[in-house]
């Protein structure tokens, strides 16, 4: 891939993802304390698919400080550490095991939920006040982890892009 398609990309695809952060940010949702589908994930699995691992690593924060912008820096902190804990996963999972994308999504998706579980706690100054949320907050990445999995598969079904097999150069 030539680099300036990959810059061009990688683009268009932070603006996706800060969109669909910020969309999921306004519209209501009938999920428990405050859990969001995580639309954005999509677009950062997309990213170290089928362009690379630095590209999602930039679209992951860069995304975290489009929040700092318009959400806060509480908003902020959280994205990112649940962004970053989860994209390290994901990397792991996709080079490392056979694993489907639905799998890797839910592995990322709960991960995203414990790293912001770590970060409310180091916050709040309790992480056992916010571990307390655990149970429901994985159950919740669970079921949003399959959605976006399923939709980013059927994503990578219409592209005509191979996998990255080699993500690390």
């Amino acid at each position: 891939m030539k680099k300036t398609y990959r810059i061009a990309l990688s683009g268009i695809l932070l603006a996706l993802a800060c969109t669909l952060s910020y969309i999921e940010s306004i519209v209501p949702l009938p999920l428990p304390l405050g859990a969001k589908p995580g639309l954005a994930g999509i677009v950062v699995m997309f990213a170290f698919m089928k362009i690379d691992f630095p590209s999602a690593a930039t679209i992951t924060v860069l995304k975290s400080a489009f929040v700092l912008l318009t959400r806060g820096f509480t908003a902020s902190i959280m994205s990112a550490s649940g962004g970053i804990l989860s994209l390290a996963v994901m990397l792991m999972l996709f080079r490392f095991t056979k694993s489907s994308t639905v799998m890797i999504s839910v592995c990322g998706a709960v991960t995203h939920n414990i790293g912001q579980i770590i970060a409310a706690g180091l916050i709040m100054g309790s992480l056992s006040s916010a571990a307390t949320y655990s149970p429901i907050l994985i159950i919740a990445g669970c079921l949003t982890g399959s959605l976006t999995g399923f939709l980013l598969s059927l994503i990578l079904k219409s592209c005509r892009v191979p996998l990255k097999t080699h993500l690390i150069k």
